[in-house]
């Protein structure tokens, strides 16, 4: 029988953060937390967007234990100061959801130079995994899941060029890019825990197939296009509730092990969750290892497995 969101066990006592779950797979992948009774930090660059995504949920499950808490990706400031103030407050993390992102945007830099769609999907939550990684560490057992896409299928790495500017700079290339950087990290961080023994946090990434979200409609601008838009969505692309079935089961999901890879299940892209495979780019182990050392270096954080 297919997995649903129904068959989570419950999670009564367990603290999860969603990054991104103001709206879409991120803010349905919260709600079904809640729903199972987990404590759930929803990270938001914006407090107003994450205050009304609270509301939606309490207005489905009024018990919901939810926080809202301002998390910027684009700066690694603002990632440094929810590190700190989530670890103030709490003394457990049981799922580390890494799922916001932006997709296919015109060029434009972080708060510390970076382009956007590396600075954001990718280096923004390797400097939050390294920062809360002391919580994970000592919550027993826990998971790291970082949503890539099937677009990671076009990635490539340019070590000597990483984050091109314009005129080189291609949006979607650097969208590719980006999802292949999350996958990459996802099986490093896998590795890592391995080396070192730490068997009881597991590193496991996902994609949510074809989903209607918020990343997609900046894409249909101009002309006819966003009028197309909602009738292709209709068609072509599965709900939120459904997209982020990955996620969770990567989240929560007995029997899940580091370093697999979670999708839909139909053609990829529509469909309950089943393992997947990923390119052999994904899995280049020399690739990963200059990924993170790069990854340190922009950041300056010394993400230290141990």
């Amino acid at each position: 029988m297919a997995w649903a969101a129904a068959d989570m066990a419950d999670l009564t006592g367990q603290v999860a953060i969603v990054t991104g779950a103001n709206s879409g797979i991120g803010e349905s992948t919260a709600l079904e937390l809640a729903r199972k009774g987990a404590h759930v930090v929803l990270a938001c660059r914006s407090a107003d967007k994450a205050q009304a995504a609270k509301e939606r949920i309490l207005a489905v499950v009024a018990e919901a234990s939810v926080e809202c808490l301002p998390l910027d990706l684009a700066n690694l400031e603002s990632v440094a100061e929810f590190a700190s103030t989530f670890k103030a407050a709490h003394t457990r993390l049981d799922v580390l959801v890494n799922n916001a992102g932006i997709m296919a945007v015109p060029h434009a830099r972080t708060a510390q130079g970076f382009e956007s769609q590396f600075g954001v999907n990718h280096l923004g939550h390797f400097a939050l995994t390294a920062q809360l990684f002391e919580c994970l560490k000592s919550t027993r057992p826990s998971r790291v899941v970082t949503l890539s896409s099937l677009a990671h299928r076009r990635g490539a790495f340019d070590f000597g060029n990483l984050m091109p500017a314009p005129p080189q700079y291609q949006a979607m290339k650097a969208y590719e890019q980006s999802k292949l950087a999350n996958l990459v990290f996802s099986y490093e961080l896998h590795r890592r825990l391995t080396a070192k023994g730490l068997h009881h946090v597991t590193s496991v990434a996902c994609h949510p197939g074809w989903t209607e979200t918020n990343l997609f409609p900046h894409m249909w601008s101009g002309g006819l296009l966003p009028y197309l838009f909602p009738i292709v969505a209709r068609v072509a692309l599965q709900p939120a509730a459904a997209g982020c079935l990955p996620s969770l089961y990567a989240a929560v999901a007995p029997g899940v092990r580091g370093g697999e890879y979670y999708g839909p299940q139909n053609f990829s892209r529509w469909g309950p969750p089943v393992l997947e495979q990923s390119t052999p780019a994904s899995h280049d182990e020399a690739a990963a290892k200059q990924l993170w050392n790069i990854s340190e270096e922009l950041t300056k954080i010394k993400f230290d497995v141990e």
